[in-house]
């Protein structure tokens, strides 16, 4: 695959979860049909690689680094400061809600 190809495959990802992203859904298989729909047919293949590659990379780096973790530190450590982490989300949540990025409600 060339980089003009290559190129190419990212920006049909990228205008398919636009169109998707600009109507506010939320569901985890309509990615995957804005991509069969706004995608040339020529390029499916390589635009739905893609997008699992860009799915799966980050939970496949987080099981790795949650092994390596759990083989140095206490899981009981572990657990104190995950539990802090989501604690202080949830706060943040609180004190400041989500706001929609395009005005609305």
């Amino acid at each position: 695959m060339t980089a003009a190809e290559l190129r190419t495959v990212w920006e049909q990802a990228q205008q398919a979860m636009f169109r998707f992203a600009d109507r506010g859904e939320n569901s985890e298989l309509r990615p995957r049909a804005a991509i069969q729909v706004h995608t040339p047919p020529r390029l499916q293949g390589r635009v739905n690689a893609a997008w699992t590659m860009l799915i799966l990379t980050p939970q496949t780096a987080s099981i790795a680094a949650g092994a390596v973790l759990i083989s140095f530190v206490d899981y009981r450590l572990l657990l104190i400061v995950i539990s802090v982490i989501i604690g202080a989300c949830a706060l943040m949540l609180l004190i400041r809600p989500v706001m929609r990025c395009r005005g609305g409600g």
